[in-house]
């Protein structure tokens, strides 16, 4: 399949690091495998995401990750710049840290597999394009431990409630042999263990607890939630 072959990027800033009784991992990071990987569309526009199984030791964490807009773009104008969107950047980093290339270049396969149906409200078997390269592949994550509003379904939408739930985000991923970023991959710089941005990001954030929940206001409780193929690349890796 060729879902990813006109998706250009070349004109994007490169990116930076940044430090920024529960079914949930603490925060902190983990050597992870990734056990499925596959391309879902919206329903109501051009919009994709990817939805990625990754299992910590006995923990599988489920991330949903979009990486298209409306219009079915992977990138965005800021200060007279172009960037790539920040779910396509976090999903193009977890094929450069599992396999060394990025996500234009992996390959995807139909592929028959249990995907959640919100009509039957259970899970039943689809034909889903899977990113098949970077499955059984090891990645390294910074997981974040969040405490948010949950959802329920009005109508067609998903709106906040003012009851809170636990989930955990992948804030960043990292190559498994080196715990290093893509950032600091590319630079090819030799850096000692306490300054790369691993042992930095651990320091902050291992064993803190986000708080996203924000109070809806209202007696119902809730309220609206709100060109051309690129030419294949060296391995990051060599």
């Amino acid at each position: 399949m060729d879902m990813f072959k006109d998706i250009d990027v070349s004109g994007a800033e490169e990116q930076s690091d940044f430090l920024g009784g529960s079914y949930t991992l603490e925060s902190g990071l983990y050597d992870g495998v990734v056990k499925l990987a596959y391309v879902m569309p919206s329903a109501k526009s051009k919009s994709k995401c990817v939805v990625t199984v990754i299992a910590y030791g006995g923990k599988e964490i489920t991330d949903r990750t979009w990486i298209f807009n409306k219009n079915g773009g992977a990138t965005y104008e800021k200060d007279g710049k172009t960037r790539m969107l920040p779910g396509f950047e976090t999903i193009n980093d977890l094929c450069l840290m599992a396999t060394g290339h990025p996500l234009v270049e992996q390959t995807l396969e139909e592929k028959v597999i249990k995907v959640w149906d919100s009509l039957a409200e259970a899970e039943v078997d689809k034909n889903m394009p899977v990113i098949t390269s970077i499955l059984g592949k090891q990645v390294t994550a910074a997981i974040l431990r969040v405490i948010e509003n949950k959802q329920e379904k009005v109508g067609n939408d998903y709106v906040d409630t003012n009851i809170t739930r636990e989930v955990n985000e992948t804030d960043k991923y990292f190559h498994t042999p080196t715990k290093k970023t893509y950032v600091e991959l590319k630079k090819g710089v030799e850096v000692a263990q306490e300054d790369l941005f691993y042992t930095k990001w651990g320091e902050k954030n291992t064993g803190q607890t986000r708080n996203k929940f924000k109070e809806v206001a209202g007696s119902a409780g809730a309220v609206k939630s709100g060109s051309g193929s690129p030419k294949p690349t060296k391995s990051l890796f060599g």
